[in-house]
């Protein structure tokens, strides 16, 4: 195909574009989709035929995973609350202690003040 639009010279005639590439890649291309579809095509078959036993053992070991991964979940997300819970806390505490310093300061800075008059 290409040997007869480019010639013998191995350049293709003039006016012709990309046409001689074009041609091929577009071949290629298609193939890959037919391919690709008939693996998408027995992928949905094979899922349908999975999905469709009531006592599959692959929907026991998927419900199994399931029920794992959410108690997994959990215990982490607990465990995260408790460390922002207590990340809270201290920082709640450093606040009071600053505050507390500050009042502290300011009533000392008056003490003093009103010792110099």
């Amino acid at each position: 195909m290409i040997s007869s639009v480019v010639g013998n010279s191995g350049i293709p005639p003039v006016g012709t574009g990309v046409r001689w590439f074009v041609g091929p890649v577009w071949a290629i291309c298609g193939a890959t989709l037919v391919i690709a579809a008939v693996y998408f095509a027995a992928a949905i078959i094979l899922l349908a035929y999975a999905m469709h036993e009531s006592t599959s053992p692959e929907l026991d070991a998927l419900a199994e995973m399931e029920a794992t991964a959410l108690d997994a979940a959990t215990a982490e997300t607990q465990g995260i609350m408790q460390a922002v819970g207590a990340a809270g806390h201290r920082i709640e505490t450093l606040g009071d202690s600053i505050t507390l310093g500050i009042g502290v300061l300011a009533t000392l800075r008056k003490l003093l003040a009103s010792r110099k008059t």
